[in-house]
């Protein structure tokens, strides 16, 4: 069981702010620099971007964080670079200048791996997949109430003030956050790189991330780069592009719920990975034959269950069998290598709007989708090693 009930509810609070601070725009970033003269190489660049600096950054923070021992420190910087960021936007309206921010603010999304090695640690070693269902539904909230909040405001005054909306999220986040409370670990060993290697060595950590990263790369790829470029030209107002994140993100925290508790106790976790990848593979190669928003909103509540579904269950057999004091180092390389999807999906598809035509990155999507189904099968359960101490 949790210990300190009241401090998981104030980590979900901050965490839910801080994603709320990073997606106000999301749901407008790509049209928003269409309207400024952007290619689809261009949108890409700038949706893929965020996740081309994570992929740089999680590993360094993952073993900083573990080198010091103290991980509050990096999620409060965290937290102010999503407000310098939103600010930067509001203020340089160019297409450089919103590559710029945005790819700064994959600095800010890098400390994730940071916020996830803390709040695991409030739980019992086989909870960690309960643990990491409880925090992207804290994180799904966030993204969801951001990206509805700002179709509201966008549809009234026009996009740069969901720039502003973001700015007061992430101060919201700073001011709780100085409240947050870490578990001290005794004897910390610094890590050398023979026992980096080991962590990458860890059974199953591989695969996880690299389904990770298909995972990334589906989800980037179409509802947050091109599928409300698609919703512009079905005739979406930017309250329609608001509600379409938000309909991909609320089942998403329905998703992340249920993976645990519910489908993983079910069909196990090969099966629940199997099948949600094939689910997401199918909305990928539906998509360029969608003609009208209510079937464009469809597409987008199944896709967002799905992403729920694994991004969860990945997020949580990634530290599962990793002692506690390298679980940093572990979430570290998930992250990292769920980045390169990030950046790889937006850019490809972006790249083949310019030559061959949309359609073909959703087909190209809608492949990888099914090839993750295929290395989902290769997945196998090992049983979870106690983590050494941790108090409660």
């Amino acid at each position: 069981m949790p210990i300190h009930k009241n401090r998981i509810v104030l980590f979900c609070l901050v965490s839910g702010l801080f994603w709320f601070s990073l997606y106000t725009y999301v749901p407008f970033l790509t049209v928003h620099a269409q309207t400024m003269g952007a290619s689809y190489s261009m949108l890409g660049l700038i949706a893929g971007s965020y996740g081309f600096v994570q992929m740089l950054l999680r590993i360094p923070l993952g073993i900083q964080s573990d080198l010091l021992n103290r991980r509050k420190p990096f999620m409060l910087a965290g937290i102010v670079i999503s407000i310098l960021c939103a600010l930067g936007m509001w203020w340089f309206e160019t297409p450089v200048g919103l590559l710029v921010f945005r790819a700064s603010t994959g600095a800010a999304a890098a400390t994730w791996v940071v916020f996830t090695v803390v709040f695991s640690s409030y739980f019992r070693p086989d909870d960690a997949p309960k643990a990491m269902g409880i925090l992207n539904a804290s994180l799904n909230v966030g993204q969801m109430a951001a990206m509805f909040l700002s179709g509201l405001i966008a549809q009234q005054a026009g996009i740069r003030p969901v720039f502003l909306l973001g700015t007061a999220g992430g101060l919201a986040a700073l001011a709780l956050g100085f409240f947050l409370t870490e578990n001290k670990e005794f004897h910390k060993e610094p890590l050398n790189l023979k026992e980096l290697f080991l962590v990458a060595r860890e059974p199953n950590l591989m695969l996880v991330c690299i389904l990770g990263a298909f995972s990334q790369l589906i989800t980037f790829a179409t509802a947050f780069s091109f599928i409300p470029i698609l919703a512009k030209q079905l005739g979406a107002n930017s309250f329609d592009l608001g509600l379409l994140t938000t309909m991909y993100s609320l089942p998403a925290v329905f998703g992340s719920l249920l993976v645990g508790p519910v489908l993983v106790k079910r069909f196990g976790e090969r099966l629940t990975l199997i099948t949600g990848f094939l689910l997401a593979a199918g909305v990928c190669g539906f998509t360029p034959f969608v003609r009208t928003m209510p079937v464009l909103f469809g597409v987008q509540i199944i896709g967002g269950f799905c992403s729920g579904v694994l991004f969860t269950l990945l997020m949580g057999l990634c530290i599962r069998n990793v002692e506690n004091r390298k679980r940093a180092t572990a979430m570290g390389f998930f992250q990292a290598i769920y980045g390169i999807g990030m950046f790889a999906g937006p850019s490809l598809v972006g790249a083949l709007g310019d030559s061959v035509g949309v359609s073909w990155g959703y087909a190209l999507v809608g492949l990888f989708g099914l090839a993750a189904a295929v290395l989902s099968g290769f997945y196998r359960s090992i049983n979870a090693r106690p983590r050494p101490g941790v108090r409660g």
